[in-house]
Formats: structure tokens, sequence, C-alpha cells
């Protein structure tokens, strides 16, 4: 059973477990916004810091991060946000051993 005090933009919510919980629905959602906020920009930080240079064919470079291998294909994501597959035998040895 949810009461609402709108008043006081609270919920009051009753279960078994706790027979009386007040939340502050304003107080909520500026934690979780908090929250997504900093997962988000860690998220982004963590693949701006692992990408790195990545040679395939003859010597051409790529700047970008490493997103998975599957089926034979490392799939590497440029800086434009664009995720490229590339077969793992193009790769230069020191490349294939880092995957």
């Amino acid at each position: 059973m949810i009461k609402v005090n709108r008043a006081f933009s609270e919920k009051v919510i009753a279960s078994k477990h706790s027979p009386s919980l007040r939340v502050n629905v304003a107080s909520c959602m500026k934690w979780l916004s908090l929250v997504t906020l900093v997962s988000l920009l860690t998220h982004q930080g963590l693949r701006a810091a692992a990408a790195r240079e990545w040679t395939y064919e003859k010597g051409r470079k790529v700047t970008a991060t490493f997103e998975g291998l599957k089926d034979g294909k490392v799939n590497l994501a440029m800086k434009n946000g664009k995720v490229l597959p590339f077969p793992l035998k193009s790769l230069s040895k020191t490349d294939q051993q880092w995957v």
C-alpha cells in the first residue's frame, strides 16, 4: 500500500518488513541523478584511458579502444564512436598478443 503525501513530496510505503518507511522523492531523484552522472563520466574516462594505438595491414595505425573479439575479428571503437571489426590476423604480432 502506498500513500502519497503531496505536501511534503513523501511516500509512505507499508510492507510486512517495514510498517512505515518515509521516502523523500525529491531527495531520491537527486541522488539517482548524481549516481547516474558519476557512472557515465567514469565510463567515458575509462574508455578514453583504454584507447591505444593499433597497427594493422602494412604498418597502418589507428587509435582506438578494444571492444572485444568475436569470430576472429577484433572490434575497435574509434574516437568518433564507430566500432569497426578488424580481422585478428591483420593486426601486428604485438597487437595480436595484446588481444
